[in-house]
């Protein structure tokens, strides 16, 4: 889905770029400006092209509690979780956060994956009163992102928002609004469901209001995410990546019972230890690795020693990356090196606390 006419005009308006797709903002007029508003004040980021799905009917958190990683049985009323979707080998299908409401429970997934995901979903419902509906374009979704974000998100709507802990749901004016924490890229913050045209107002008044927001593309916010160690679909989490490699154990419940892909989570986590894991990568300058970049343990090694994820360049710890690295080249300082002599060091994550 594309971002919603009413806003993408808005986004013009404030000098945007945006994707080939028109799905996203790719950032504005500086990148290190919109990264430090994350950092220190707030950032405004659409992600409205995030696909989203309602399931309702009697049986739907069962039916749901089986169907993923997280114990949506142990959700309470207003509360939310990060889960994964995966296949009936452990495979992941998706990731995706579940809200719980009184009389349904909302999806939303990564941009185009709502069609895919409702699919997968549908085939395994059998008997069960369960309904998945759809609703991505019902529903613009506007993140305040930073240390400042309820303060902008009071602004704009002129009452008082207080700090929402990570998936605490709040709804404001009857309903027609969807306030929920979150913490995108590990900052805290406010996602906003809305109308699209309802969107488009609270976003104006929010930059009118509120000084020190900042209007910020999918670039600034990737930086972050790569500084912070969230590992995104499509890039570490694919389906050659097993969840517990890829940085998932947030997403997964132990005690929970059966769901599909479960026996292979357990079997990896009696194993203690998997043969790869998602770690951070500095690089020597120069240009950005691409996705699938192999690093090795010295020249000429038959074995790739890593594998990059994702590259980014910060502000604030130059040219880093997240890979998936073999477990004897885990420690921090590690050097690795590619296949034309580039050199590449393994660091912990968080890159701020590893710093």
């Amino acid at each position: 889905m594309q971002i919603p006419d009413a806003l993408k005009e808005l986004h013009r308006s404030l000098g945007a770029r945006f994707d080939s797709s028109s799905s996203q903002v790719l950032g504005y007029s500086e990148l290190e400006k919109e990264y430090w508003a994350l950092q220190e004040t707030c950032g405004l980021y659409d992600r409205s092209a995030r696909g989203k799905l309602r399931l309702s009917g009697s049986e739907r958190v069962e039916y749901l509690h089986r169907m993923v990683t997280a114990d949506v049985q142990g959700l309470g009323e207003g509360r939310g979780a990060y889960t994964a979707i995966l296949n009936a080998q452990g495979s992941i299908v998706a990731d995706a956060r579940i809200l719980r409401r009184a009389d349904e429970l909302f999806l939303d997934v990564e941009p185009g994956l709502e069609g895919p995901v409702a699919q997968y979903l549908d085939r395994f419902i059998i008997s069960e009163d369960v309904e998945i509906e759809d609703v991505t374009a019902r529903f613009a979704l506007l993140s305040f992102v930073g240390p400042r974000a309820s303060e902008a998100v009071s602004s704009a709507l002129g009452t008082s928002v207080p700090a929402l802990s990570e998936h605490e749901v709040r709804v404001v004016e009857q309903d027609d609004l969807l306030l929920v924490g979150t913490r995108l890229a590990a900052a805290p913050g406010v996602d906003l469901f809305a109308a699209p045209e309802r969107a488009r107002e609270i976003a104006e008044a929010a930059l009118e209001r509120f000084p020190e927001l900042r209007a910020v593309g999918f670039e600034a916010v990737e930086v972050a995410r790569v500084e912070a160690g969230v590992p995104r679909f499509g890039l570490e989490l694919v389906e050659t990546a097993q969840p517990l490699e890829a940085g998932l154990e947030r997403a997964i419940s132990f005690t929970k019972g059966c769901y599909v892909g479960q026996e292979a989570i357990a079997r990896a986590a009696y194993r203690g230890a998997t043969r790869r894991k998602l770690a951070g990568l500095s690089f020597e300058e120069g240009a950005l690795p691409e996705p699938g970049f192999k690093l090795f343990g010295q020249r000429g090694a038959a074995k790739a020693a890593a594998e990059i994820t994702s590259a980014v360049r910060s502000p604030r710890f130059g040219l880093i990356g997240l890979g998936l690295v073999r477990r004897e080249h885990l420690a921090p300082g590690t050097e690795l090196v590619a296949e034309d002599g580039r050199k590449a060091r393994v660091r912990s994550l968080p890159f701020a606390q590893a710093s």
